[in-house]
């Protein structure tokens, strides 16, 4: 699914931000919308930022394999500080705006496109990924994500 899409899904689930089931996560859905959104603008901003000349890929099984399988595996790794919304979330519809208008900027801009394919992003835990490569670890990130919205949700 493309990014966009999932972006629209993360949007469409603001009206259960507050739901939380902690069996399933300690964080509320709001948070999970947030931090999604938070990722998906780092990933954007890095990209442009980068020196292609500067990319150095390497080596890593768990990237090879998240990015061969498509799937993250729920509860082994914890979001880096910079990914994190910087308040504790409370759910209005207003803490979204600003994350929203931001993402659809980047997504339907033409800047992405634009890029040299070794514009990079210095994943905390896979190293550098390509330009290619971060854009499909944020749809696999997004869509984890949207997937523990949904047992949140169904988890009543």
């Amino acid at each position: 699914m493309m990014l966009s899409e999932l972006s629209n899904r993360l949007e469409t689930q603001i009206p259960y931000s507050l739901k939380v089931a902690k069996g399933i996560s300690s964080a509320n859905i709001g948070w999970h919308i947030a931090h999604s959104l938070i990722t998906l603008n780092l990933i954007f901003h890095s990209l442009e930022q980068s020196n292609p000349m500067e990319f150095k890929p390497r080596f890593s099984l768990w990237k090879w394999l998240i990015l061969l399988t498509g799937h993250m595996p729920t509860k082994k790794a914890k979001a880096p500080k910079a990914s994190l919304p910087e308040t504790k979330f409370n759910g209005s519809k207003i803490d979204f705006d600003l994350l929203l208008l931001e993402t659809k900027t980047n997504l339907y801009s033409d800047k992405i496109n634009i890029l040299p394919k070794n514009s990079f992003v210095n994943h905390p835990f896979f190293g550098h990924l390509n330009k290619k490569q971060a854009l499909r670890i944020a749809e696999i990130h997004t869509n984890h994500h949207l997937q523990i919205i949904e047992q949140i949700k169904l988890n009543d």
